[in-house]
């Protein structure tokens, strides 16, 4: 094969690089990292193209509650994903999620709808993400993270 190298991810190895609960699983497992991790809330700022967002701390990070792929509650808010790696919406899905949610503490909700086929969600409240503005918030984080003493991100 000569000077050609193919590089394969831990996910490509593993086979799971089209399962969307996986990625939702890793995004939680990010989110859960101690707050010596830096930056959590400037990923989520990123994503959500929210300026000046105060840094939040006790980040709690939930998959598959009330069916939300990805929840992330903060001191102050709720971050809400839909995940779509390849699939589309269904019928009326984040019309009724958005319905749905239950918010006890009175919390600022915001909701994603990550998608990597540019689809738009149904229900205009939901924020397009795409999964290329994933990767640049995740790479910026991880380069934040890894430049000083927070090894191991």
């Amino acid at each position: 094969m000569g000077d050609l190298k193919i590089r394969k991810t831990l996910m490509d190895q593993l086979e799971v690089t089209n399962i969307e609960t996986i990625h939702s699983r890793i995004l939680a497992w990010i989110f859960r990292l101690p707050d010596i991790y830096k930056n959590k809330t400037e990923l989520l700022g990123k994503l959500f193209d929210l300026q000046n967002l105060n840094e939040q701390k006790n980040f709690q990070a939930y998959t598959e509650k009330s069916n939300i792929d990805l929840w992330i509650e903060t001191n102050k808010y709720i971050f809400i994903i839909e995940n779509k790696l390849k699939s589309s919406e269904f019928p009326g899905q984040t019309k009724k999620y958005r319905k749905d949610i239950k918010n006890p503490k009175d919390k600022k909700l915001y909701f994603g709808f990550l998608t990597l086929i540019k689809e738009y969600p149904k229900d205009p409240v939901w924020k397009v993400i795409s999964y290329g503005k994933l990767l640049n918030a995740l790479t910026n984080f991880y380069q934040q993270n890894s430049a000083g003493n927070y090894r191991g991100v």
